[in-house]
């Protein structure tokens, strides 16, 4: 079984083939291509054509048994790696403006690989499930009590899948160990946009990622978390 990963960001496409004999991928690479809101159908269905080649090249099969998609939002409707159904997709639309340089190219792309992969599993994975379940006390923002609920903007992490995956690891390391409490654990993503997550029982219990990358700790191309009248002051 092949499998290609897809990660769009808003310039560029990039794309990694992984075979079933190897953890390690066959393939990979980056395409100068827009896959956010100014998404060109047409180019994607070049693009995505072109590495079908490659990869049937490397693995000496037609083509990618599972496409993956790694997309930043997914807001509180997913909650994990979510088959591609008409379902799925016409509720991506209906939040597409909670993240409109994101939702709107993934939609375009969704529907560019339904085309050169037909039959093919498409999968997409959301940076911000992992957060969904975050405690009240930490998702909320101090709010009037009469915001709706369904428009109030709520705090997610930026990075899921990197937390996930490091927890992931650290449980079947613990679990080599024989340790039978779950650890509680730091999750620490550094670059970009660093970002520090805790972890009890499995879940995330507090992340520093807000509802826009501005929150959270100081990064090589964003400040963080400061108080907004700096903003203020400096202008005057």
């Amino acid at each position: 079984m092949n499998t290609l990963v897809l990660d769009p960001e808003r310039q560029t496409l990039r794309y990694a083939c992984f075979s079933q004999a190897s953890r390690r991928a066959v393939l990979e690479g980056t395409r100068d291509l827009a896959c956010g809101p100014q998404s060109d159908k047409h180019s994607l269905l070049s693009a995505l054509r072109d590495i079908q080649h490659q990869c049937a090249a490397r693995t000496g099969r037609h083509s990618a048994d599972i496409v993956a998609i790694r997309t930043p939002y997914g807001g509180s409707a997913f909650t994990r790696t979510t088959l591609i159904t008409e379902q799925v997709v016409a509720l991506l639309a209906t939040i597409a403006s909670e993240a409109p340089l994101h939702l709107p190219g993934l939609l375009v792309l969704i529907e560019a690989c339904q085309e050169v992969f037909p039959s093919r599993s498409i999968v997409v994975a959301f940076e911000t499930a992992f957060f969904v379940s975050l405690p009240a006390r930490e998702h909320l923002y101090a709010l009037d009590a009469h915001t709706p609920t369904s428009t109030a903007p709520r705090r997610y992490g930026f990075h899921g899948l990197l937390h996930e995956a490091a927890c992931a690891q650290v449980l079947r390391l613990t679990r080599t160990l024989h340790r039978g409490a779950l650890p509680r654990i730091l999750s620490l993503c550094l670059e970009p946009g660093p970002e520090l997550a805790a972890v009890a029982g499995g879940r995330p219990i507090m992340v520093t990622g807000g509802a826009t990358p501005l929150e959270g700790i100081p990064g090589q191309t964003s400040c963080g978390q400061i108080d907004p009248a700096i903003v203020t002051a400096l202008a005057q």
